[in-house]
């Protein structure tokens, strides 16, 4: 604040210079006030611009210790460029040796850079106090001339003269400072700028060197063994000295102490930030977790609780080994010797082993096993901890002996040959066992899962020696890692895909969502794409991951990715693999979106707005349309399809929809015109050729009816255009039942009206307005007619009125009213002699005796009346 005061001051001198202008006439007295402000400003100037001129010295002083400590760095960073230059020049450089160089020089150049910007930081600070340092000089000169142009007297002209030739001085030298403060900041930026270039340069030429190596020790045959007998032991040794103190900093030319105080400490910040996080959320995280596993204890949950289980039990393991793999992956500056690379190395095998653990004590810990079960978990179980101890020494005493160190082959050599040991000892021990359960009775194993399981663990465990022994050891490296990443990956793979069934079978989501929507809400309606989803990125992952673990240079990735790139020209058409992947991959999604959009618009959108059920399926079903006409369109982009080539189609189309399409066209838009002028909905009651039933989908080519016969009838949509259709529920959904009744004559007419208003009062499902009513007909031939007219629900025109006829029956006995069936009375007036009852029954008897044997037919003899009769 001072400074901008200081400068502040400077700037209002010209200004006070001209308010005495040459030609004005003062008094004597105004005169002397003028001089002396004037003589003030001046050596307040003269005051702000030494102060500024001390700091200016300051802040060259400090550029120039600066200055010495960033070439000092400088020099470091060119002698190990050199020495790494020297690796890129061996023909066969360690593999470490090029790690580490790496590593040091992209911690060099990116402290460097940070370097730099600080740099640059300190010049932009600085700029003003040298900025316009001629124009201040100019000024200044110009009103040094200008001061015996004015009418101040003689000797404050020179006093005057005095002070402002000073005032220039102090600018001179400022400008003078300033150009030195730029050169040197020009010139150390610059020559800074050249070498992070260079460090970046030697950086990809590391790197590909790198690659290359590693691709070349991945299939090159070494046989260190040889080197024993010429004193190798002992130099080997010696070797492993040196870098234990190189990588601690302990010898001469470690200077590790020194490469850890030049990171910045926002990094040092950083990491313990995160393990603080990890270890403060490790207590709060388990608790979550454990009421989860305790809410869902059912047997419908028992992969996904063993999901749970395991991201419980590892949390630490996991947190940490996040942290690690990332410092490790992004190169972060926090140390340059492989560190975080190894701790990473380690918590990885260390979460590994403790999911296989977990796994089996989930599983088996509280089942009760038979003899032969009983070993092989109590086997597996000391396998685990035998291969975390083999791991982790093989781990640490790489990184401290070298790759390619002959300890380094000798320790892990004798390590997976202990490992073959341990195999065969468990196969044979094992054999033992169930040759055993089985004299005691139990269930033998299955011979061809047991060849299976002995086969595979022959060829990992003798694979990986036998690689290793014949002189591939990167190779044999890249085995065991490859059966480690691909057995975890198919555990997980395993324990995903059984989650997902059991979210399938769910209850909730294989229920209707009109069973309980309360309770629900219609959510799971979201499960089966969210479904598909899950076993899509399942399935991927799994392969991509497997051709990861063993391809990790990328080689197969390589040859896919020239295989999906591959274009055939048909016409004007280019087609390529990956093109059609990326429509089936858009085609898969605009089905899992449409899916979703349909049941949130359902359910959330226009389930909560007091729309008609048909105007909400129609809106619903033009809006996928709509989000399935641009899935085509982007399916179709990415194939190559281009607006010419789709013309072609449209065109081919329109010449089929002309031949054999047409029918199918016509459908497709008389469903659109269901859709939009809505004569059906979905929910309507419709009789069509005579068929009664419920529409339940409108579709693009037909519409889907549900008979109450429970019946699914598939109507195209131009019947619904073309033909006349009934519908009982068009913008209202009540419909009259019209129920006849007789009842004898006499019976009382006041009490049936009345019975039958009580009856249909008594139904809840009977509409109020309009209300029933009873209406006497006719006088019958047997009966008096009267009808139960009533409104009831579209859909409840079938079971109300059988209710209301069972309850009028049951009523009508009760009260004692007759409800009479059709009768005929015969008044016989006279009969002839011959027809007597003796003779008829005489006659009857004659025609049975006639008639025995022949019991399918019968004759009837008709004699006539006498007299006409």
């Amino acid at each position: 604040m001072q400074t901008l005061a200081r400068v502040s001051c400077a700037l209002l001198l010209p200004i006070l210079f001209f308010a005495v202008p040459a030609g004005a006439t003062e008094t004597a007295t105004d005169a002397s006030a003028a001089a002396i402000e004037l003589q003030s400003a001046i050596e307040t100037a003269m005051t702000s611009h030494r102060d500024e001129l001390a700091e200016l010295k300051a802040r060259l002083g400090q550029m120039e210790t600066l200055k010495g400590y960033l070439l000092n760095e400088m020099g470091a960073q060119e002698h190990k460029s050199a020495s790494h230059r020297q690796l890129l020049l061996m023909s066969q450089p360690p593999l470490e040796n090029l790690a580490q160089a790496i590593r040091s020089n992209r911690l060099g150049y990116e402290n460097l850079s940070e370097q730099l910007e600080k740099l640059q930081a300190r010049y932009n600070a600085a700029s003003f106090l040298f900025l316009n340092a001629d124009d201040r000089i100019a000024l200044a000169r110009k009103q040094m001339d200008d001061i015996p142009r004015s009418q101040l007297p003689d000797d404050r002209k020179a006093a005057l003269a005095a002070k402002a030739e000073q005032l220039i001085d102090i600018l001179n030298e400022k400008k003078a400072l300033g150009e030195a403060f730029r050169k040197g900041y020009e010139n150390l930026a610059e020559r800074m700028s050249a070498l992070i270039k260079e460090e970046k340069t030697l950086d990809e030429k590391l790197m590909a060197e790198f690659q290359d190596r590693k691709k070349k020790l991945l299939f090159t045959t070494a046989n260190p063994y040889r080197y024993i007998f010429d004193n190798g032991i002992a130099e080997a040794w010696a070797q492993l000295y040196n870098r234990i103190g190189t990588l601690l900093g302990l010898s001469a030319e470690g200077l590790r102490w020194e490469q850890i105080k030049r990171i910045q400490m926002s990094s040092w910040v950083f990491v313990l930030f995160w393990l603080a996080v990890i270890l403060a959320l490790r207590a709060r995280s388990r608790d979550i977790l454990q009421r989860l596993e305790t809410k869902h204890e059912t047997p419908q949950w028992r992969f996904r609780r063993l999901f749970l289980f395991l991201l419980r039990r590892s949390l630490l393991y996991q947190g940490l080994a996040l942290l690690f793999g990332a410092y490790d992956a992004f190169d972060w500056p926090l140390l340059d010797f492989g560190l975080a690379s190894v701790l990473f190395k380690i918590f990885l095998m260390l979460l590994l082993t403790r999911w296989a653990l977990d796994f089996i004590e989930y599983k088996y810990g509280d089942a009760s096993l038979p003899v032969l079960g009983a070993f092989v978990v109590t086997r597996l179980q000391r396998f685990f901890k035998l291969l975390r101890a083999i791991a982790l020494v093989s781990i640490v005493f790489t990184w401290l002996a070298g790759m390619e160190s002959v300890l380094t082959w000798i320790l892990r050599d004798a390590l997976t040959i202990v490992l073959l040991g341990w195999t065969l000892h468990f196969w044979q021990r094992a054999k033992q066992v169930a040759a055993e359960a089985a004299r005691q009775g139990q269930a033998a194993p299955d011979p061809r899962k047991m060849k299976a399981l002995i086969g595979w663990s022959y060829l990992v465990s003798g694979g990986g020696v036998l690689i290793s022994l014949i002189g591939y050891s990167t190779l044999a490296g890249h085995w065991w890692a490859g059966w480690i990443k691909s057995a975890t990956l198919l555990f997980w793979a395993y324990v995903s895909w059984n989650a997902i069934e059991e979210w399938r079978r769910d209850p909730y989501v294989q229920q209707d969502l009109g069973n309980d929507p309360q309770r629900h809400g219609g959510i799971h309606r979201l499960s089966w794409p969210l479904i598909q989803l899950c076993r899509a990125l399942c399935l991927i992952g799994v392969v991509r991951g497997i051709v990861w673990a063993w391809d990790r240079e990328g080689a197969l990735f390589a040859w896919v990715t020239d295989l999906l790139n591959y274009t055939h020209t048909i016409g004007n058409l280019n087609l390529n693999l990956r093109g059609i992947v990326h429509a089936v991959v858009i085609l898969f999604f605009t089905h899992i979106i449409v899916h979703i959009g349909r049941t949130l618009l359902d359910e959330k959108v226009l389930g909560k707005k007091a729309l008609e059920p048909g105007l909400k399926d129609s809106v619903i079903t033009i809006l996928s349309y709509l989000a399935w006409s641009i899935g085509l369109l982007l399916a179709l982009a990415s194939v190559g399809v281009n607006a010419t080539s789709l013309a072609v189609v449209f065109g081919a189309l329109s010449v089929g929809i002309g031949f054999g399409l047409q029918t199918i066209f016509n459908n497709f838009i008389s469903g659109l015109i269901l859709l939009f002028e809505r004569p059906i909905q979905v929910g309507d009651f419709v009789e069509v050729n005579g068929i009664w039933a419920e529409v339940k989908k409108i579709n693009v080519r037909a519409t889907v009816v549900q008979t109450f016969d429970n019946a699914s009838v598939i109507i195209p949509n131009s019947e619904f255009i073309s033909q006349q259709v009934t519908n009982w529920s068009f913008k209202d959904r009540r419909m009259r039942k019209n129920l006849n009744v007789g009842v004898a004559y006499g019976s009382d007419i006041d009490l049936v009206e009345k019975t039958l208003l009580d009856i249909a009062d008594g139904f809840p499902e009977v509409l109020k307005f309009p209300k029933p009513e009873v209406l006497f007909l006719d006088h019958g031939d047997n009966a008096l007619l009267f009808c139960l007219r009533l409104w009831v629900q579209v859909e409840d025109g079938a079971i109300v009125p059988s209710k209301i006829r069972f309850e009028i029956d049951k009523r009508f006995r009760d009260l004692g009213l007759e409800i009479p069936f059709p009768q005929r009375d015969i008044h016989i007036r006279s009969i002839a002699k011959e027809l007597s009852p003796a003779a008829v029954m005489e006659a009857f008897r004659g025609d049975s005796v006639e008639n025995e044997g022949a019991p399918s037919e019968k004759k009837i003899h008709n004699n006539p009346l006498p007299n006409g009769e």
